[in-house]
């Protein structure tokens, strides 16, 4: 017969009766295509290894169908026969941006390794199974534009000028989120898509501005329903996938709980370095006289708040240039009362706050924080209890790091901890936002939505919001949830509000758009909501990040054929490009 076969890397090459192959054949690059033909039969059984095939082939014709020029690339995974061992220099370059690059410029070839092939065989399996699943749950797959309008919706948007009506603007859709409401308002009550999203934002290894996302919607349903189908189809993939059973139902935890105990909205509970509130420790020290170091009595005495994480053996294990490197992390990250206090023989501290510190009071805080020699302590206090919490959440995270390269964590590959994050804040308020609000932002109100504009109040919150004002709507609850694994949301999604009263209530009176523009942006939407829209909800899963994570990888880009550089470049085809 007539095949095509792809020389890779690990492949066996085609076996021939004679002692040596062809000169024709020994002349050709690595990556040549080549028409053979000849006998299969079974490979000797001295000659068999594990992960090669069982037979061989004895080559009686051959033709050179394309032969191919030298790879002009330096991957290793494309050097053939592969290295048994990489120098050090080889080593540095692997692991450089440079290696980066040349796997976005010359993708062809990259697409041909092991590894991509794998990914990508993996991303079409697991459409596959997204789509049986929803399927055999009624849901209806719908295609919805690409081309929208300009929408206050967070994210800036690509800019498509319309060649037909001059000045006049398309952009392309963030995502499916009005379009999926409106099919729930014409009845469409279970949707789906493999839905293509762009946002012309910063980039960085989990995010592109072109990506996809898994979108569903659902009418009359409750957050119990469309958790159940969600992780039927979760156990789904991970089990039939990576062999892996998940337990179901999901643990839920509260927004709350979440900022107390890990100091983000997406925890990674396969370790532990909780957060510990030590303020009413601290504040009978003071009235005691056993503290008198200023950045924390002064916070104490400003009715602040006082909390602090436990790196263990990382007191021991960090240089000094490490240890620093904390310090410089939370100063970027805008924090600035942070403390590092390292814990050495019998419990006394090594600090420039431990001179200021009773050694009573230090033992009772090494007691609540579960601290030993060894260990490295973070005391932090900010502007705000939020403000505190999300500080401490990202040192937490900074610190696992560490701690994983120094051997103290052990985070095993096959473990998934999935949970649910539910009961967020229907409204954040831009002071508690760590980036703060988007570059030429003009704050017409002093709340985001945290979530989207469109997520409803929890039903025993809508009266603060409808009937209250700004010092009521920091208190309200939205339906909002997120899918969590390992420390990465997966997906998110809310109930919706499906009454234009309230929807106007949000958008114009507690975000600040003005109704002309309301009116202007999302009429359309208003208009749905009027005509006997049922009560639905809905999530989207970021299919790409869900790969990422399947496959083991830290980059998208790994999981994507053709993915933009962090420019924002594609390098293979060197877009952008002007046009003539």
């Amino acid at each position: 017969g007539e095949s095509q076969q792809l020389f890779s890397a690990g492949a066996s090459a085609v076996a021939a009766s004679s002692e040596s192959l062809p000169s024709d054949l020994l002349k050709v690059n690595y990556e040549t295509v080549v028409w053979v033909e000849g006998l299969v039969r079974p490979r000797p059984q001295e000659a068999q290894r594990e992960g090669a095939d069982k037979v061989e082939l004895t080559v009686e014709r051959f033709r050179i169908l394309n032969k191919a020029v030298p790879l002009p690339v330096l991957l290793p995974e494309l050097e053939f026969p592969p290295k048994a061992s990489a120098t050090a220099a080889e080593e540095a370059v692997a692991t450089s941006v440079q290696r980066e690059e040349q796997r976005l410029r010359w993708r062809v070839p990259y697409l041909r390794t092991d590894g991509m092939q794998k990914r990508l065989r993996m991303r079409a399996k697991a459409i596959s199974l997204m789509r049986k699943t929803l399927d055999e749950h009624r849901f209806l797959e719908v295609d919805t534009p690409t081309l929208f309008r300009r929408t206050s919706e967070g994210a800036r948007e690509f800019v498509v000028p319309s060649s037909s009506e001059k000045g006049q603007f398309y952009t392309l859709v963030q995502s499916p989120q009005q379009y999926k409401q409106l099919l729930m308002a014409g009845g469409m009550d279970r949707y789906y898509q493999i839905a293509r999203c762009y946002r012309d934002e910063a980039l960085r290894s989990d995010r592109q501005p072109e990506f996809t996302q898994l979108d569903l919607e659902v009418s009359c349903v409750s957050q119990d329903e469309l958790f159940s189908i969600m992780e039927s189809m979760l156990a789904r993939l991970w089990k039939e996938l990576l062999h892996i059973d998940l337990p179901t139902p999901f643990l839920r935890m509260p927004f709350s709980e979440a900022m107390r105990r890990f100091g983000i909205d997406k925890p990674d509970t396969r370790y532990g370095m909780e957060l510990c509130e030590v303020t009413p420790r601290l504040q009978e020290a003071v009235r005691e006289g056993r503290l008198d170091a200023k950045v924390l009595r002064t916070a104490i005495e400003d009715g602040q708040h006082i909390i602090g994480i436990n790196a263990k053996g990382l007191g021991e294990a960090l240089s000094r240039k490490e240890k620093e490197a904390i310090l410089k992390e939370a100063k970027r990250v805008g924090a600035s009362g942070v403390s590092q206090v390292f814990v050495r023989a019998g419990g006394s501290w090594q600090s420039p706050i431990a001179k200021h510190v009773a050694d009573e009071t230090a033992a009772v805080m090494n007691e609540a924080l579960g601290a030993e020699e060894g260990d490295m302590l973070l005391l932090c206090t900010e502007s705000t209890l939020l403000r505190t919490q999300q500080v401490l959440g990202w040192l937490r995270i900074f610190c696992a790091k560490q701690q994983q390269e120094k051997g103290l964590l052990k985070l095993p590959s096959d473990q998934f901890n999935f949970l649910w994050v539910v009961d967020f804040p229907l409204f954040t308020a831009y002071d508690e936002v760590m980036d703060g609000p988007a570059e030429g932002h003009k704050l017409a109100s002093e709340f985001e939505a945290t979530h989207h504009p469109f997520t409803a109040p929890v039903a025993e919150d809508e009266v603060l919001l409808m009937e209250g004002g700004p010092a009521a709507y920091a208190k309200v609850r939205g339906q909002h949830y997120d899918v969590v694994v390992n420390g990465v949301e997966l997906g998110g999604g809310s109930i919706r509000i499906h009454e234009a009263e309230m929807q106007m209530r949000v958008l114009r009176d507690v975000l600040g758009i003005e109704e002309s523009l309301v009116m202007e942006q999302f009429k359309h939407l208003l208009e749905a909501l009027t005509f006997g829209c049922p009560p639905h909800g809905g999530i989207a899963f970021g299919l790409d990040r869900m790969m990422a994570m399947m496959n083991g990888v830290s980059s998208i880009r790994e999981v994507i054929a053709f993915p933009k550089a962090h420019s924002g470049r594609e390098l293979l085809t060197g877009s952008p490009a002007p046009i003539p």
